[in-house]
């Protein structure tokens, strides 16, 4: 078997930071305060909530408004805060990997190539997946709303050093370099995090065989998301396909 993925979409050119965004107007009516997170030293805004339909809510408002407050919102659960307590190995932004090239040496690499281990089957066909609501069932395990400062969202995991791919051995960095593929072919947007989760709200994701192109980086991504999740590339192409994609890494 062989894959060849495509070269990553153009990046376009990001305001640098820091310096960081003017503290962003908060609505009331929740427990707001400034914090920093402590493995880098970024400044959030957190609040903790208790309706997770007001909290979807307001991730929307505040995703609506990141273009002129460069603050991104980022539904975490209460476990989150253990996976950014690391330093950073370099500035976000920084390195010369693409996404393509990172996702390719993982299907590819190594010993034992993901792409060897892969097994097919008969392929779901694909339902109607109802955003909003899945949506608001990851916001009923989160506890927390924090705003990042990034420049776009897919800088956030590299921002805060996010090292929630338990037991895999990369971080916040990669994570950056997917999203930020992801951002450009799918409209894929950082939408919560959690201890060892990633969920993604997608604008327009991929049908028939670019969902199957697509699976295959998803795989490469999380392969948990197969090998602990859907059992075959197959199988997990129907979530590729839907406006929503949750990865947990074991």
């Amino acid at each position: 078997m062989s894959v060849v993925l495509p070269p990553d979409p153009p990046v376009p050119a990001l305001t640098p930071m820091p310096p960081w965004p003017p503290a962003p107007a908060l609505p009331t009516g929740l427990p707001w305060r400034p914090d920093q997170t402590v493995g880098t030293g970024v400044p959030i805004w957190r609040t903790a909530f208790d309706d997770p339909h007001q909290a979807v809510a307001l991730w929307y408002e505040f995703r609506a408004a990141h273009p002129s407050t460069g603050w991104w919102p980022l539904l975490v659960s209460e476990t989150f805060w253990e996976t950014v307590e690391f330093e950073s190995t370099s500035p976000p932004g920084t390195g010369d990997t693409t996404g393509a090239e990172w996702l390719q040496e993982r299907l590819n690499g190594g010993d034992s190539p993901l792409l060897s281990q892969l097994t097919r089957g008969d392929r779901p066909p694909s339902g109607v997946v109802d955003a909003a609501e899945v949506l608001l069932a990851f916001a009923e395990e989160c506890t927390e709303i924090v705003l990042v400062p990034a420049a776009v969202g897919w800088l956030v995991p590299e921002t805060l050093n996010w090292e929630g791919a338990v037991n895999h051995d990369f971080g916040g960095h990669e994570h950056t370099l997917v999203l930020r593929r992801w951002a450009g072919y799918f409209g894929a947007e950082l939408f919560g995090q959690t201890l060892d989760e990633v969920v993604l709200r997608v604008d327009h994701p991929p049908t028939g065989a670019a969902a199957e192109l697509a699976a295959f980086e998803a795989v490469a991504y999380c392969e948990d998301a197969v090998f602990q999740g859907s059992d075959t590339l197959d199988r997990l192409i129907p979530m590729i396909e839907s406006p929503v994609w949750r990865f947990w890494w074991d």
